[in-house]
This record gives structure tokens, C-alpha cells and sequence, in this order.
């Protein structure tokens, strides 16, 4: 993790992260979405499934990583905040 080819190969993923309950959500949602309407179970090879899923985190990171050059958080963790602490939060990049 400290050479900096390293921190440059896994920055993406900080996005994902910080966006973490939005993109399981989401995650969810597509995954059954697709489950229930292509018959993924009975119909799709596993690993065509995998190789959905890879491209669905794929889209995510490019998602998260638009969502917050534009926004300091994602739109789940904003409702999550607003629940906590009963008041809005900042939500634009400063």
C-alpha cells in the first residue's frame, strides 16, 4: 500500500467505499432485478453471472467516482445522516 502504483491501481475504489451503503444497495436492486427477469438461476451459466456482477462493479466505481467529484457524499449516506442527526448536512463539494 505505500508504493504509489499501488495507491494509484486501488484509488478507485476509495469512491466505492465511501459510497458503500448506496452501492449495495443498488447492488441489490440490479442483481434481483436481473435475477427475477432473465431467470438468472435456472436459465445463465455462473459465470456469466460473475461476469455481470464484475461489470456492475465496474459501473458502480465510474458512478461513485462522478457522484463525488460533484457531491460530498452519496445519496443513501446523506438520508442516513439526515436520520442521525435530524438535520441537513453539507452536500456539496466545498
Amino acid at each position: 500500500m505505500r508504493h504509489e502504483a499501488v495507491q494509484k491501481l486501488l484509488a478507485p475504489l476509495a469512491s466505492l467505499g465511501r459510497m458503500a451503503l448506496t452501492n449495495y444497495l443498488m447492488q441489490t436492486v440490479i442483481i434481483l432485478t436481473l435475477s427475477n427477469l432473465l431467470d438468472w438461476p435456472g436459465r445463465v451459466h455462473v459465470s456469466t453471472q460473475m461476469i455481470a456482477a464484475a461489470a456492475i462493479l465496474l459501473l458502480q466505481i465510474i458512478c461513485s467516482t462522478l457522484i463525488l467529484k460533484r457531491f460530498r457524499m452519496g445519496p443513501v449516506e446523506y438520508l442516513w445522516r439526515l436520520g442521525t442527526y435530524g438535520r441537513k448536512c453539507m452536500v456539496k463539494q466545498q
